[in-house]
């Protein structure tokens, strides 16, 4: 956790609002609780951007072959990260990965 947060603090110098970023993305909003924020002030454009964003979430999931059934070891994080985006219909964005006990952040 400490090694996350320390990843997260010098990547943030570079990559602006990049905290504010995984934090509402580690954030669980309900259906129910969108749609009475919107119902405050449905005419406010920040609010519908708002609401739309944090719809989008993180979860942690096990990588295997991607869809041609082709292995991703060998790859470099960038190679795999592009590959799983566009095999998931640009759903799916990788952040992070964890190899040998260490984790690799998706940021030049």
């Amino acid at each position: 956790a400490n090694g996350l947060k320390a990843s997260l603090l010098a990547h943030s110098t570079r990559v602006k609002g990049l905290v504010p970023l995984v934090a509402g993305l580690m954030q669980v909003t309900s259906d129910e609780e969108r749609r009475v924020f919107l119902e405050q002030d449905s005419k406010s454009m920040w609010r519908t951007e708002y609401a739309h964003g944090i719809r989008h979430q993180v979860y942690g999931f096990k990588i295997g072959l991607s869809s041609s059934g082709e292995p991703f070891a060998g790859l470099c994080f960038a190679e795999i990260a592009a590959k799983i985006y566009e095999e998931s219909g640009e759903k799916v964005m990788l952040i992070a990965a964890q190899t040998s006990g260490r984790l690799m952040m998706n940021f030049p």
